[in-house]
């Protein structure tokens, strides 16, 4: 009997097809863990323009914001949102430039901030 742990789904397989069917159970969790993965971080990542809508926003994912890469608005955004700090620049994310959500200078683009938790 197999058993995916993801599904809870079980399976009576013959010995001799265990091992294929081994690796095309893995295969198939992996592809559907990483679509699930993946829809879920769509769902959950915001653009935001301003540090209200930061602000309001800081506990629902991450939060694609204009940021002018100054070590003190990234203080003061960690300050006053409750610990929204940056994270990385995606690579798929088109850079735009903007203004600061902090200080209003100006931005090479959207940066990713996010709650540690």
């Amino acid at each position: 009997v197999m058993v995916r742990r993801d599904t809870r789904q079980k399976e009576v397989i013959p010995l001799e097809q265990a091992l294929s069917t081994a690796q095309a159970m893995l295969t198939a969790m992996q592809r559907e863990m990483f679509i699930k993965a993946r829809d879920f971080r769509t769902a959950h990542t915001f653009e935001v323009n301003s540090m209200e809508e930061l602000k309001s926003k800081a506990d629902d994912g991450l939060l694609l914001a204009h940021w002018c890469v100054s070590a003190a608005c990234e203080a003061k955004v960690k300050q006053d949102s409750g610990g929204v700090t940056t994270r990385n620049r995606p690579f798929d994310l088109a850079q735009e430039p903007g203004k600061c959500i902090v200080c209003g200078e100006g931005s090479p683009g959207r940066i990713a901030f996010s709650k540690a938790y």
